[in-house]
């Protein structure tokens, strides 16, 4: 896949977002794509800029956009109708709401494309200018970093490019063939820069797959498929997520925004249906909600075979 490809598909649900608040609609232009290092990003940010940033869940990697002052303020006075005359508390405040809906609608849009369900942001935050190189999450950004800049054009009149910086989740859901990796003439790698990268990724998948298979180890054959999983022994202490699903319904962020105690929401989920239990995001059983010491809890009417739930576990 194309670099431009990846930063077109987290824009997509970014501009969703920006549709549901009636700001969307917009072109995206790419300016620049490439690799840089955590250090590059110093040279690249204005001490003006506002990022918003986001550390996914399991440690997949981090999402970064920020934006030029001016370019926060027109876009926060274009949701409250007044440009608001300087970048103080209270906009920061309204943007790191915003910024929490932009940064899960690109999260969300760059999971569908490589259908990995529904992934969620471990912690989000806002910081300006020289602050972000003293932050706890620059120190954790790893590299190299898919960086780009976008100009961004539509309705309401964005002055400035903005960044949008994407670490470690490029490299575990969108593999990079070289053949993808276009290196421009003014990018701060050069081609014999990548070409060493590249390789040395894929130096590190032969090695962690030979380290994978160590020797020794009988590879698995039908008749031990058929065996029942004899030895589960050695998985039977892995703690996994079981989650309980009611209903889900999908909104509008101007409805989420909107709501307060008293909100009714209808998540669509019928009085005598089964309530759903997930295992790692797969759907493994279904059952009926019961009462046990006052606390809720699930009779299971119907279940998966236990090679499936097994299956659940990768």
């Amino acid at each position: 896949m194309k670099l431009n490809e990846i930063v077109e598909i987290f824009l997509k649900g970014l501009d969703d977002v920006l549709t549901s608040l009636g700001l969307g609609g917009n072109t995206y232009q790419i300016q620049e794509t490439k690799f840089i290092d955590a250090k590059d990003l110093e040279s690249i940010m204005d001490k003006e800029n506002i990022v918003l940033w986001g550390k996914v869940e399991k440690n997949q990697g981090m999402v970064l956009v920020s934006l030029n002052s001016e370019d926060v303020r027109t876009l926060v006075g274009s949701m409250e109708g007044t440009v608001p005359e300087e970048v103080n508390e209270t906009v920061m405040n309204t943007l790191k709401d915003l910024g929490d809906a932009f940064l899960g609608g690109g999260l969300s849009s760059l999971a569908q494309s490589v259908k990995k369900g529904v992934v969620q942001f471990e912690s989000t935050g806002i910081l300006r200018g020289e602050a972000v190189f003293d932050s706890s999450f620059y120190s954790q950004m790893q590299k190299p970093m898919l960086y780009s800049s976008v100009r961004v054009e539509g309705n309401v009149r964005f002055l400035f490019p903005w960044i949008v910086l994407l670490d470690d989740i490029l490299k575990g859901w969108f593999p990079i063939a070289e053949g993808d990796v276009d290196v421009g003439k003014d990018s701060m790698l050069t081609q014999e820069e990548m070409e060493a990268f590249i390789n040395n990724e894929v130096s590190q998948t032969e090695v962690k797959k030979r380290e994978e298979k160590p020797t020794g180890v009988r590879p698995v054959n039908e008749s031990s498929k058929a065996s029942g999983y004899r030895n589960l022994d050695v998985i039977l202490d892995i703690q996994v997520e079981a989650t309980a699903r009611l209903g889900s319904v999908e909104m509008p962020l101007a409805t989420v925004l909107s709501l307060g105690p008293g909100s009714v929401i209808n998540v669509g989920h019928e009085v005598d249906s089964p309530i759903e239990l997930y295992v790692n995001n797969k759907l493994i059983a279904k059952g009926d909600v019961v009462i046990v010491d006052e606390k809720f809890g699930i009779r299971i009417t119907e279940i998966v075979s236990p090679q499936e739930r097994i299956e659940s576990l990768q």
